[in-house]
C-alpha cells in the first residue's frame, strides 16, 4: 500500500510548482465557478459523504443545511475533505480539488422563523491543505497535481 500511497507525493515532489500566488489565483477561480461539492466528515470506522451546495468566501466554504448524518461525524471531529470537480468523460480531462479543513458549526438565527420551521445550521470550512488536479497543466509547464498548504 505505501508505494501506492507515494506515487502522487513523489511526482508531485518533482515536478514543476506552480508559483503559490498564480496557483491560488486558479484555485478561487475554480472553487467561485462552482458550488456543488461532496462533503466527507467521520470519527473511527464511521464515514459520510454528503453531496451539497457551498458558497466559497475570503478562503472558506460555507454550508447552510437543517442537519443529518453528517453532523455526526462533525460531533466527534471537526476534520473534514470537500472534494470539489468536473464531470466528463473524457479523462483526459481531469480537473478537481481536494480540500482538507477544519469545519466549525453554529446554528443559524432566522428572523421571523415559524415554530415549524426546522433549525438550520452554518459549517464554515477552513481549508489546512488543498490539492489542485488539472490534467491540462503539463501543457503549461507545470506538474498536473499541485498543493497548498495553510
Amino acid at each position: 500500500m505505501q508505494k501506492a500511497i507515494n506515487v502522487w507525493e513523489k511526482r508531485r515532489i518533482t515536478g514543476k510548482a506552480m508559483p503559490k500566488v498564480q496557483l491560488m489565483q486558479e484555485v478561487e477561480s475554480f472553487l467561485k465557478a462552482r458550488c456543488n461539492c461532496a462533503l466527507a466528515t467521520g470519527f473511527g470506522t464511521y464515514i459520510r459523504n454528503t453531496p451539497m451546495r457551498y458558497t466559497y468566501k475570503d478562503g472558506k466554504f460555507i454550508f447552510i443545511t437543517e442537519g443529518g448524518y453528517k453532523f455526526k461525524g462533525l460531533s466527534a471531529n471537526p476534520q473534514v475533505c470537500i472534494a470539489v470537480y468536473d464531470t466528463n468523460n473524457v479523462s483526459s480531462d481531469t480537473v478537481g480539488v481536494t480540500i482538507e479543513g477544519v469545519a466549525n458549526v453554529m446554528e443559524m438565527h432566522q428572523e421571523n422563523a415559524k415554530p415549524t420551521d426546522p433549525t438550520r445550521y452554518i459549517i464554515t470550512v477552513t481549508p489546512t491543505l488543498i490539492d489542485y488536479l488539472d490534467s491540462s497543466l503539463p501543457a503549461r509547464g507545470f506538474y498536473s497535481l499541485q498543493r497548498l498548504t495553510f
